[in-house]
Parts: structure tokens; C-alpha cells; sequence
């Protein structure tokens, strides 16, 4: 028996299927393109003409839209494609693949970092947002079910947010381990229901390494701040170092995907030191790191003081949340043979248009090497240094701030606004 979300989808894509015309991509058998996106924030109660300011939301930051809200003026009925105050319906989510699986090159692969659930924190469950992370997974799995995902756990992703409760943690990581199970070999499922972390062979070279940040949350009662306390973890650092050491020894290349990056506020001390330790002295091997968490489309790079140089850095593709911007996503291009990143197609998806006509409205904003003058570099370290020096032009910068909230930033950049773009950006150990 077909489910409402599958019949949804069914005639989804019978309408599209005969009014949109996918985007033409050059036939070179040697180029790949994979997905990435993050930060979802799925609210299962989002009700279409809920306020969007309310008593007991806006405020603190738990988000309204919903059906009991008691509305605070000024304020707005929220429409049903979703709302810049509010988590997203799984109205937007579906039309939203749904497009990506008709307009984008098809993608070998999808990375997802994580944040499915919402940030309703008073009316949250236990099962609500394991049902938010199942929910998420079999729209991606109705659109892409031939195509291999990759995910990581976000900080949303347990219960209560942010909080790895020793007696109730492991029962979320299994119920997450049965959730990813599609997509995971045996090992990575036991090490997924051990401490939310895996790694698995993407090709027989290329391995990714998938972290659970959320151990060391500094929001998090029961974070882990030495290595004495990582047994809580399943000793994650010990299992990355292993990792990383019998790639090395294999040869392999290695993509890091992640949650919250270093130089977020929620990063304790003892996270970030290890994790651009880690980066720094297997950074022959680790040719990208994918993040999400901020919500914003950024780029951190991990520079070491003692050594006066960058050793890392990270990618992260702004929020399909409508976190007060456009819901964006991310394609990378890249090389099938060497894993060389060529490019990467930055989109996002107007609200504002797709409520005035009813449909969604996505586009391709800008491709990064050309946005930003680096034609003919792969990404890389360097290439983002390259781009953190450029960033000290106006015209760059403008350019960068535009991107950062899609549909929001539209005014100019001043030098205040540069310094703090750049302070950001650079995330700094001893």
C-alpha cells in the first residue's frame, strides 16, 4: 500500500516529469558530481497559517509556524512551501528533491551533515525526532534510491538537542544505525550504534571518515573534554587515528564529513585541538572536510600558529532550512579517477517566488571557480587560502557576503562587515 508521502511524490513526479527539462551536462565519462546538503530542520507540526512570532519561539529561538502558537504582532501566517521565522515543512524538503532529481547533473553520490529534527525544544520526544530523521531519509531514498548516502549526526539529532544522555543515547544511535542501514555495510552499522561515527570505502582507494561532533558540544551536559573521557565516545580519536593510519598504509584517500566545525561556538576546546591535529597530520590524504551546522554558505580554514600556516580546511553549503534566507544546496564536481575536486555549483531555491507562484523556484546561483576568478584550480588548500587573500577586494567580498544568506544579504559589505567575514573564516590553534 502506497503511503501518503510516496503518493505525494508519485504525482510530484508525473507533473514534473512532463513540464521540466533536465539541464544539459557535457558527456565526459571521467567527470562525477555528488550532493551535498545539511541542517534540514524538519518540523513535523509545521501548520500552514501558524504565525510566524510567537509567545514562547521567536524569542528563544525554538521557531512557530505551528497550529497552537499564540502570535506575537507583528507577525505573518506562514505558507505551506514553508517560512524564514520557522523549521521547514516536509512539503518544501519533498519539492525540493524532487527538483534537484530532474534540474541537477545526476550525482554519484549524496553527503547529508546532519540536523533533521527541529529546534522545537519544549514539545520535542524521543520518537518525534527519530521519526524526523526517518523522515528525511526516505525523501532522499524516494528521490535518489539507487544513489549511495552518506550522513553524520547532528546535534539535533538526539534528545534532548544537543545532549548525549548516557541512558538514553545508545537507544537513539541505534534507532539512527537502523535508519542508515540501506546505505552501511555491517562494520560501519556496529560502529554507528557504538558512538554515531563510521567510516566506509566509497571506491576501493577512497574512504570517508564520518565524525560525531556532538560528543564534545560545549551545550552539551555530558561533553567529553579529555582523552580519560572519549571512553564515553567509544574513543572516537582513537578509531580516527586508526582509520587514517591504515589508509595511509593502503594508499587511500580520505573525505571527512562532519557536523559543527571548528571556530563554531558550540566546539569545545578539546574537539577542535584534536580534530586540526588530526587534519594537519594527514592532510596528504584528506582532500575535503564537509560541515554544516552554521546555516550559512561558508568556508573555514585551520591554521597553526606554532607552524605559522594553514594545515586544513572545512566546506559547508548553508542550510536547506529557511534559516532567514533561501534554502540552499550544494554540487561538487569532480574527477572519477583521481578525486581531484574541480568545482563546485552553489543553488538555492527563492521562497519568496516559489510562494508567489506556487511552485518551487531553484536555481543555480553561482559556480565557485568562476564566481571567484580561480578557473583552472581544483579545491584545495591552497585554492582556499587563494580565495581568503582575494576576499580583501571589494569586489570578492561583495560577492562572498551576497552568497552568505541567499535572498538576504543584498546590501553592501563595509570594511567592518569584511573583518568580520575574515576573522570568521580563520579558526586559529597553538
Amino acid at each position: 500500500m502506497l503511503s501518503y508521502l510516496n503518493i505525494f511524490l508519485l504525482l510530484t513526479t508525473i507533473s514534473l516529469t512532463t513540464t521540466v527539462k533536465a539541464i544539459s551536462v557535457e558527456a565526459t565519462s571521467n567527470i562525477g558530481y555528488f550532493l551535498h546538503v545539511s541542517d534540514i530542520h524538519y518540523d513535523p507540526e509545521y501548520y500552514p497559517s501558524g504565525p510566524d512570532n510567537c509567545i514562547f519561539g521567536t524569542k528563544v529561538g525554538t521557531g512557530c509556524c505551528r497550529k497552537d502558537n499564540i502570535p506575537i504582532d507583528p507577525y505573518n501566517q506562514s505558507s505551506k512551501w514553508g517560512d524564514f521565522n520557522c523549521d521547514v515543512p516536509s512539503f518544501l524538503v519533498q519539492h525540493i528533491f524532487n527538483w534537484t532529481k530532474y534540474n541537477i547533473p545526476k550525482v554519484d553520490y549524496i553527503f547529508y551533515t546532519g540536523d533533521s529534527a527541529s529546534h522545537h525544544v519544549i514539545t520535542q520526544t524521543v520518537r518525534q525526532n527519530l521519526d524526523s530523521i526517518n523522515t528525511i531519509n526516505n525523501i532522499i531514498n524516494y528521490n535518489y534510491p539507487k544513489t549511495q548516502l552518506y550522513q553524520v549526526v547532528g546535534n539535533h539529532d538526539t534528545y534532548p538537542i544537543d545532549q548525549t544522555v548516557p541512558i538514553l543515547y545508545p537507544y537513539i544511535l541505534k534507532n539512527i544505525s537502523n535508519a542508515w542501514s540501506k546505505w552501511l555495510n555491517t562494520q560501519s552499522i556496529t560502529s554507528t550504534q557504538t558512538g554515531g561515527y563510521y567510516s566506509q570505502y566509497i571506491t576501493s582507494n577512497v574512504k570517508v571518515i564520518s565524525i560525531n561532533s556532538i560528543h564534545y558540544d560545549s551545550d552539551n551536559i555530558f561533553q567529553i573534554k579529555s582523552d580519560e573521557e572519549d571512553v564515553r565516545s567509544g574513543y572516537q580519536w582513537n578509531w580516527i587515528e586508526n582509520e587514517l593510519k591504515m589508509s595511509r598504509a593502503n594508499g587511500d584517500k580520505v573525505l571527512i564529513i562532519n557536523h559543527i566545525p571548528p571556530g563554531s561556538g558550540e566546539a569545545n576546546d578539546y574537539y577542535v585541538h584534536k580534530l586540526i591535529n588530526v587534519t594537519d597530520r594527514y592532510r596528504d590524504m584528506i582532500f575535503l572536510q564537509l560541515y554544516g551546522h552554521t546555516h550559512e554558505d561558508l568556508f573555514r580554514l585551520f591554521y597553526n600558529s606554532t607552524k605559522k600556516e594553514f594545515v586544513g580546511y572545512g566546506m559547508i553549503p548553508g542550510s536547506m532550512m529557511t534559516s532567514d534566507h533561501d534554502p540552499c544546496f550544494r554540487v561538487f564536481v569532480y574527477d572519477k579517477t583521481t578525486w581531484n575536486i574541480l568545482d563546485y555549483h552553489q543553488y538555492s531555491c527563492s521562497l519568496s517566488q516559489t510562494i508567489k507562484n506556487n511552485r518551487i523556484e531553484c536555481r543555480n546561483t553561482y559556480n565557485f571557480t568562476s564566481e571567484y576568478g580561480l578557473e583552472g584550480n581544483t579545491i584545495n588548500l591552497d585554492t582556499m587560502v587563494k580565495l581568503y587573500h582575494a576576499l580583501n577586494s571589494t569586489n570578492a567580498i561583495q560577492k562572498y557576503h551576497h552568497h552568505y544568506r541567499p535572498g538576504s544579504n543584498n546590501n553592501n559589505c563595509d570594511d567592518q562587515c569584511k573583518q568580520n567575514y575574515l576573522e570568521e573564516i580563520v579558526f586559529t590553534i597553538d
